[in-house]
């Protein structure tokens, strides 16, 4: 092998075993945050979820928008909830706004929750129902 074939191997090497351990590192972190939204931890949850969803993992900016739209561990902050809704559903093309059926969902828990809250459900069926998603309106024509 020449020298310089040698060099290009070895930056792979290197470039494949820094991404191995980014996505281990994701992985723990990840496992770490859900486990403490397991054991009611939402306030060090929040803490990692933050980490990881500033560098743009879907999967911990919706856990994000759940702890804003909630007020777990953070406060209750309706539009902020949205805000990471959408940026963890920017992939999701059938609806006009990727949050909608997170959006949907938020109204759902409000709605079966014990007590429910009708107003807080609404409101949020509201939202996804702007946003496109259709579910969401079908569930609006029933409430009363």
């Amino acid at each position: 092998m020449r020298p310089s074939s040698r060099r290009v191997a070895i930056c792979i090497l290197v470039v494949v075993a820094f991404a191995a351990v980014l996505i281990v590192g994701r992985n723990w972190l990840l496992d770490q945050a859900t486990s403490e939204m397991k054991t009611d931890e939402f306030d060090r949850s929040a803490v990692k979820l933050k980490l990881l969803a500033n560098v743009g993992d879907p999967t911990a900016q919706s856990f994000l928008g759940d702890l804003y739209a909630y007020g777990w561990g953070v406060s209750k902050e309706d539009e902020r909830a949205i805000y990471w809704y959408r940026r963890a559903g920017s992939s999701e093309r059938s609806v006009s706004d990727p949050a909608a059926p997170a959006m949907y969902y938020v109204g759902k828990h409000y709605l079966e929750a014990t007590p429910s809250n009708n107003i807080e459900a609404r409101k949020w069926f509201e939202r996804s129902a702007r946003g496109g998603f259709s579910k969401a309106k079908e569930d609006l024509e029933k409430m009363p």
